[in-house]
């Protein structure tokens, strides 16, 4: 279930939020590739995935 409310609301989201998870990602993968690229991006993963959830659920 928590799939299918990502995905409906996801591509709103993704619409109206573009810019800023785009922003965000760019300012993230410099910093990935400063720090140590492979537990930093786990995290991030996982930090952006709370962060759809979370819109999809507050959406």
């Amino acid at each position: 279930m928590q799939i299918v409310v990502t995905k409906a609301s996801g591509d709103i989201v993704v619409t109206v939020a573009s810019v800023k998870v785009i922003v965000i990602v760019a300012a993230v993968q410099t910093v990935v590739f400063v720090d140590v690229s492979g537990v930093i991006f786990c995290v991030v993963v996982v930090f952006v995935f709370v962060f759809i959830v979370i819109f999809a659920i507050a959406g």
